[in-house]
Order: C-alpha cells, then structure tokens, then sequence
C-alpha cells in the first residue's frame, strides 16, 4: 500500500535523510539507502510542483515508486544528471541506479569504486534540488 503525503512531507523528510546520511558515512550502505530516498523524495517533490500537485496520490503510477529513472525522465534532467540512469557492479552482477535501494536494503555491497561514484551521484543529485 502506498503512503500519501504532500510536498512539504517530501522536502522535510529528503533534509532529514540528507543530514541522516552524513552521520552514517562509516556505515556507507546505510548511508546510501538514505541519500537515495533523499533523493526519490526531492524528485517527487519537484515533479508535484511542476504539475501543481498536492498528494503523491496524484502522481501517475509509473512515479509512485522508487524508479528514479522515471523520474529523472519526467524531470528532463540535463547530461550531468543522467549518471542515475546508468549501471552499477557488484561483485559480478549489475544493477541499475534505479534499483540500488534494494541492493543496500538487504545488505548487498557495490564494487568498491562503483559504492565511491554511486554515493557522489546521489549527493550531486540532491545539490539541484532544495534540499539543505
């Protein structure tokens, strides 16, 4: 089931996870999970406020998810910001940016370089938005 919040939710809660994850930088897993619903938030955020909207209960479906691609699609982010469309490496594996949350939620790890440029595309990304 989804939860249905407002703009003003969505900011307070992307400032919070922001500050969260400075403090957790040694837990860097814990620390990512947090900035990229920092992130997820501030782009739901401004997505609602370039269409007027009041509850993310308004937002279409294919944005009432964690799918940051979506977003960062519906918010025609320049070149710089196209990073979280790419791919990351985990042992092997890859992942889309779009689904990290999932990789640090149930305690995966990235390659080492990859947690490094995953972790500095999240905190580029929350500097384009108004996010303290």
């Amino acid at each position: 089931m989804a939860v249905d919040v407002g703009r003003g939710q969505l900011n307070r809660i992307a400032t919070e996870q922001t500050r969260a994850a400075s403090s957790l930088d040694r837990h860097e897993r814990s620390a990512a999970l947090l900035l990229f619903y920092a992130v997820e938030c501030a782009m739901k955020s401004r997505i609602m406020q370039e269409k007027a909207l009041n509850s993310t209960s308004q937002l279409p479906p294919s944005l009432r998810s964690h799918n940051l691609r979506a977003m960062a699609k519906e918010l025609r982010l320049g070149a710089a910001d196209e990073a979280i469309l790419g791919t990351y490496k985990s042992r092997g594996s890859v992942y889309p940016a779009f689904e990290l949350h999932q990789v640090w939620r149930y305690g995966g790890a990235l390659d080492t370089a990859e947690q490094a440029r995953a972790m500095r595309v999240l905190r580029d990304l929350l500097k384009g938005f108004d996010v303290k």
